[in-house]
């Protein structure tokens, strides 16, 4: 029976409610460091966390293709090491570990590495020696579909841990498992249900200037604000209809809220927001 009033298990629901809070506040829309966000939310599990997530097509053996976007995160490391993870994804083949057949998931999959079948020849594997190169001594691994109609399009995520943390426990990729599932629920909102390149991901700039659009202002008060020519602004916001799809300022605002106006343009139902929180709020 779980002891509610031990320390670790308070400390575990304190970092799994602070983790949350930082999940619901993912952008609503992709963004260039989207990846980056959700392995920071990610590392809040467990002190000293290294994340490194990844938006990709997998397969039952772990084979790792077309890699939409990928970002790392740990309240210690240095650029060197995030990069590293970031590369991790980006240039490789394979994961190096597989939890099975991603169409017989009904939900998010995570496991201690030791669990997996490449568990005990881990350490020597690519994968194994990237981890301990960036000073992580253990690994969780972590996976959810993003359409039930490609659910081989998935979030990877893996978390590495220090060796002064001990080894992670089951409860532990319980935690992670239950967070991982929200994670892959905005990551839907955010990229949709088919694959995206960079060119349709927001810039911090193009987040900027929407965030001043929600507030209602115009193009010329804008460019005041951020010292920049009306023109140049103006490129901005028609990158920002493009990239999201939207043909009017209000629709632009609405799919920063998370609601899908394609749908409602086209005369449908549009879908509910899933997110009440523009990407830009962060540098308000």
């Amino acid at each position: 029976m779980t002891d509610f009033n031990s320390e670790v298990t308070l400390e575990r629901l304190a970092r799994a409610v602070e983790a949350t809070q930082a999940i619901c506040a993912l952008p609503a829309i992709a963004t260039q460091e989207w990846c980056d966000l959700a392995a920071e939310a990610l590392a809040i599990i467990t002190p000293n966390a290294l994340v490194g997530v990844a938006i990709a097509q997998i397969d039952s053996e772990g084979g790792l293709n077309n890699v939409e976007a990928a970002g790392a995160a740990g309240p210690d490391a240095g650029a060197e090491a995030l990069q590293i993870l970031r590369n991790r994804f980006t240039t490789s083949k394979t994961l190096g570990w597989s939890l099975g057949d991603p169409t017989k998931w009904r939900s998010a999959q995570t496991a201690r590495i030791e669990q997996t079948p490449v568990g005990f020849v881990w350490p020597s594997s690519n994968g194994g020696r990237v981890w301990a190169g960036v000073g992580a001594d253990d690994v969780m691994v972590g996976v959810c579909s993003l359409s039930q109609n490609d659910p081989n399009r998935v979030i990877v995520a893996e978390i590495g841990a220090p060796a002064a943390n001990g080894h992670f426990t089951d409860e532990d990729a319980v935690l992670f498992r239950t967070l991982l599932a929200p994670v892959a629920a905005k990551t839907r909102v955010a990229f949709g249900d088919e694959p995206i390149n960079a060119s349709r991901m927001l810039t911090q700039r193009e987040q900027e200037i929407l965030e001043h659009l929600a507030l209602g202002k115009s193009v010329r008060e804008i460019a005041e604000q951020l010292s920049r020519s009306p023109h140049t602004v103006h490129d901005h916001v028609k990158a920002l209809h493009r990239k999201l799809r939207a043909s009017s300022r209000g629709a632009l605002i609405a799919r920063a809220l998370g609601h899908n106006v394609n749908t409602r343009e086209n005369g449908a139902k549009a879908t509910a927001p899933a997110a009440l929180r523009t990407p830009a709020a962060r540098f308000g």
